[in-house]
């Protein structure tokens, strides 16, 4: 479903845009109102791509890249990622600023008396391991859903109010309607982006346990700094805990430092600290180390470890991230492409066809959110293309011979990915015979994906006096046979409104696509 691009183009002979550019620069056209005007009416650009890539994919990504928009576009992409860094400082600062008042108000004022052992470990110790446990279980959870089945436009709550603050950091100063529409493409683009790859995933993942890090970090300064200009002296007592209960969870929590040799409480230093006696000098220096290598144990160290992991995987998918074609802009743009004479990307299918009076088993959806529309003999040439824009549709040739049979077919075929379902529009005025039933059998194996025929002209047929669904039940029965999931009749003036999950009904397919090739 996916083709990965090595390069982006930034000038007329140089290649060194980062892909992440590439690929945001091309969904922000995808995602701009007037974005298949912009590319498709641009003939400078995709002459220019097509002299200097023979692959598909990469002439794509180059006549993106060599638009006279994409300057303005890449502007966009710009304030928007300055408008992103600065939204990602602000959990950090966040998280700064609540470990240091944390620690502060859990050592609370020596004068006053002792310190709470229990106190300051829930605070600075319990509270951050419980929020890290709880994102494993969560990671955990949906990793497979996530990562099996990306969602294109989803990107949490967190990933929202990120964005959010961003864009508004984006648009504070003055733009004219065209930036502004080129922003809220920009937007789009980044939402669509991290929410249909694992990018998105691991980088709100940076930005969350940089938080928490930043948590650990304001909690060490301030111990360090009041512990080493006050003398506290430091006591545990519980009331929903028994006692031997309470030590044994500071035991617990020392054994990690113990192993590593490290300074941690003797059980005499935990027994003593109960009674709330004044602290001896030599265990007040103790229980203050004990207090600051737990922080960096238990809270420092585990979201350091995850900050590093999260930063190299953005890193790492952002160098390689890939480009879902599976979109009508990218397809139409590719079929466009295919049309400049050159070689095509995939050969022509075979005259070999489904054996007739053989039902053919359904298909599955196809990977590519596009639809593919063909025409077949239909009297009304001069209506050919419809308006198939609101399907996501992508209209390829009419087969009005058997040499534009060949044509249309090889274009069905080198589509790639290939299309959600196939649409094959017929005339209800011409009789279902052997050589429509080879067509579509054809049309059928071609598409990869289940096939909808849409019979039109019903009203001629009775006005010539025919017997309307008689000729419906013929052509239905004799298509499926051919390898069509599923007919449906309709009327030129329907097909404005009829949409998609109609479509989808009348063919009563499996909704969940195939794994991706």
């Amino acid at each position: 479903m996916y083709r990965r691009f090595p390069f982006a183009y930034d000038g007329p002979t140089r290649l060194t845009t980062p892909r992440l550019q590439s690929v945001l620069l091309a969904e922000t056209l995808r995602h701009h109102q007037r974005g298949a005007s912009l590319l498709l009416e641009d003939v400078d650009a995709r002459d220019h791509a097509l002299r200097h890539d023979s692959d598909a994919c990469r002439q794509l990504l180059r006549w993106v890249q060599c638009l006279a928009v994409t300057p303005r576009l890449r502007t966009a992409l710009q304030r928007l990622r300055l408008g992103l860094i600065i939204a990602l400082l602000v959990p950090v600062l966040i998280g700064l600023v609540a470990g240091a008042s944390s620690a502060g108000v859990a050592l609370g004022n020596p004068t006053a008396g002792p310190t709470n052992l229990l106190a300051l470990f829930a605070t600075l110790i319990a509270l951050p391991t419980i929020f890290l446990l709880l994102w494993l279980m969560v990671t955990l959870v949906t990793w497979r859903r996530v990562s099996g089945r990306p969602r294109d436009g989803h990107v949490g709550w967190m990933g929202d109010g990120l964005i959010t603050v961003a864009a508004a950091l984006a648009s504070l100063s003055p733009a004219s309607s065209a930036e502004r529409e080129d922003r809220r493409a920009a937007i789009r683009a980044v939402i669509a982006v991290a929410g249909s790859s694992p990018l998105g995933r691991w980088g709100f993942g940076l930005a969350s346990h940089g938080a928490w890090l930043a948590f650990a970090l304001g909690a060490m300064l301030v111990c360090a700094i009041r512990l080493t200009g006050e003398q506290h002296d430091f006591v545990w007592g519980t009331t929903l805990l028994s006692d031997t209960q309470a030590m044994g969870v500071i035991h617990a929590l020392a054994w990690l430092p113990g192993l590593l040799h490290l300074p941690a409480p003797t059980p005499e230093m935990v027994a003593a600290a109960r009674m709330g006696t004044e602290t001896v000098g030599s265990d007040r220096q103790i229980w203050g180390r004990f207090l600051m290598i737990m922080l960096i144990l238990y809270t420092a160290v585990p979201r350091l470890l995850l900050t590093l992991l999260c930063a190299a995987r953005t890193g790492w998918l952002a160098r390689t991230l890939t480009l879902d074609l599976g979109h009508s802009l990218y397809q139409r743009a590719l079929l466009e492409l295919r049309r400049r004479p050159r070689e095509p990307d995939a050969p022509p299918p075979a005259d070999a066809l489904h054996r007739l009076g053989v039902s053919t088993a359904a298909r599955r959806f196809g990977p590519g959110e596009y639809i593919a529309v063909l025409g077949l003999e239909l009297d009304d040439v001069e209506r050919w293309p419809p308006p198939v824009e609101h399907w996501q549709g992508i209209a390829l040739l009419h087969i009005a011979s058997r040499a534009g049979a060949r044509e249309a077919l090889a274009e069905l075929a080198a589509l790639r990915p290939a299309p959600r379902f196939a649409v094959v529009m017929a005339s209800m005025v011409r009789s279902p015979d052997r050589g429509a039933m080879e067509l579509l059998a054809d049309v059928a194996n071609a598409a990869r994906a289940p096939i909808l025929l849409l019979l039109l002209d019903g009203e001629r047929l009775e006005r010539r006096g025919e017997d309307r669904a008689q000729r419906l039940q013929d052509w239905a029965d004799r298509a499926r046979r051919a390898g069509v999931q599923g007919v449906r009749e309709c009327t030129w003036a329907d097909l404005p409104a009829l949409n998609r999950q109609a479509m989808e009904v009348a063919m009563a397919g499996p909704e969940d696509p195939p794994p991706h090739e």
